[in-house]
């Protein structure tokens, strides 16, 4: 009996179309993770909360930057078999932005998530 092995494609806003997160959303064996297209900041709402922090080594192992993460979940209203975590990062100089992240993976934890988009991004 064989492993059942899903794939997950973290890009960016370039991969951007209703039809592509259709085509990924039938496919049971793929999974998207990317950046809501023109997100707009500032609606953030009372209910479903996360915080977490993210450490990332610069050019040492003990010289360590630290991100700081608040997240709310909620399904998409654009398409409802996807959700959107928006996200409130945190940089080292205390400068804060403010975006959506969108996937298809209704199982995969948001902490789990927003690490794998923002570990793409902070490279």
């Amino acid at each position: 009996m064989g492993l059942q092995k899903n794939l997950t494609f973290i890009v960016d806003r370039g991969i951007y179309s209703h039809t592509v997160f259709e085509q990924i959303i039938q496919a049971p064996d793929y999974h998207i993770i990317t950046w809501e297209k023109n997100y707009q900041a500032g609606e953030w709402g009372e209910g479903g909360k996360g915080l977490f922090s993210l450490q990332r080594c610069r050019n040492r192992s003990d010289d360590l930057l630290t991100y700081t993460f608040a997240y709310q979940e909620e399904p998409w209203t654009k398409n409802e078999s996807m959700r959107r975590l928006r996200v409130r990062a945190t940089n080292p100089q205390e400068k804060t932005i403010e975006v959506g992240v969108l996937t298809d993976d209704l199982s995969r934890p948001a902490q789990e998530i927003i690490e794998l988009i923002f570990r793409r991004w902070i490279q």
